[in-house]
């Protein structure tokens, strides 16, 4: 993660991405904030040496995502809409990351309601809104990816008459 030439400099450099220099400062704030949402998910004070060199593997691995993939979705015209992060929600197409969340434990099944009331309050409690903030990023990146995944798959499509063709190009070739 850190090169030879910045450990002992006096950069303020971690390393590149796609071109851009990454700070020190972006890189450990991000640190600390998945720390943050990470001892709020589990209920505890503070994390092993194991849990913070994942975390820092799992920022690093995030960052690299945001950096290069950011840029492919911009020129494609790739975006996510509060709609979108709405729909997520308390729409017809609930993220799997927010179904434990809001999950009824009498009917286990997932409570639009306790979402919508987490949503309404979160502004009243700052760690619920850090926690939802963090959230929504999540969300966000996730939806892109698909997104642009979707995109992917479906300009990869063949027509039965293009198949057609390619069989029959082939079924001349021959091979001596």
């Amino acid at each position: 993660l850190l090169g030879r030439d910045n450990l002992f400099s006096s950069t303020d450099k971690v390393g590149e991405i796609a071109g851009e220099t990454v700070k020190i400062q972006e890189y450990q704030q991000k640190i600390e904030e998945t720390e943050t949402f990470v001892k709020m998910n589990q209920g505890a004070a503070s994390l092993n040496e194991d849990m913070q060199n994942n975390i820092r593997e799992q920022v690093w691995n995030q960052m690299i995502m945001e950096k290069t993939f950011g840029k492919v979705y911009e020129n494609a015209g790739i975006d996510v809409t509060a709609d979108e992060i709405v729909d997520m929600v308390i729409g017809n197409h609930i993220s799997p990351a927010l179904r434990p969340l809001f999950t009824n434990p009498q009917t286990n099944a997932y409570d639009r309601q306790m979402a919508e009331n987490f949503l309404r309050h979160k502004g009243e409690n700052p760690q619920a809104a850090f926690y939802w903030s963090f959230q929504e990023k999540g969300l966000k990146q996730d939806r892109l990816y698909n997104k642009y995944m979707t995109l992917l798959r479906k300009s990869l499509y063949c027509t039965n008459s293009q198949a057609n063709v390619e069989a029959q190009k082939r079924a001349k070739e021959v091979d001596m």
